[in-house]
């Protein structure tokens, strides 16, 4: 009966051991900062009076009118308000920006989102 227990335990520990090195990539969690991510374009000359995005593959258009600052003249390309839409992908996105009637910026960026955030993969940070 004495000999049982040392085996016992011994085949316990063993599958014990079996299932700590069980690989959890399945189950993976992320964990998302609270911080809201906007990639911004500083636009040199005087304040722009019109200003949008467009998602070349899509030709979606994203207006963020309450992401302007005319007097730093810093304006958002795109934010987090999109990463849903973009989440583990990356992708072509104009920026245009108006004087009155005329264009007087046209850069493109791309643009890619993790499971949290949007960042910039490249394009310009001042024009």
């Amino acid at each position: 009966m004495k000999a049982r227990k040392p085996a016992v335990l011994i085949v316990f520990l063993f599958f014990a051991g079996l299932n700590a090195c069980q690989n959890d990539l399945d189950s993976k969690q992320v964990y998302c900062t609270d911080i809201f991510i906007g990639i911004r374009i500083k636009v040199s000359g005087g304040p722009l009076t019109d200003h949008y995005t467009v998602r070349m593959s899509s030709l979606d258009t994203i207006r963020r009118p309450e992401s302007t600052d005319p007097q730093t003249q810093w304006y958002t390309v795109l934010d987090d308000n999109y990463q849903r839409k973009l989440a583990n992908q990356e992708g072509v996105f104009r920026f245009i920006g108006k004087r009155g009637d005329v264009i007087v910026v046209e850069e493109d960026y791309v643009i890619g989102a993790d499971e949290c955030h949007v960042y910039k993969v490249s394009g310009k940070d001042e024009i």
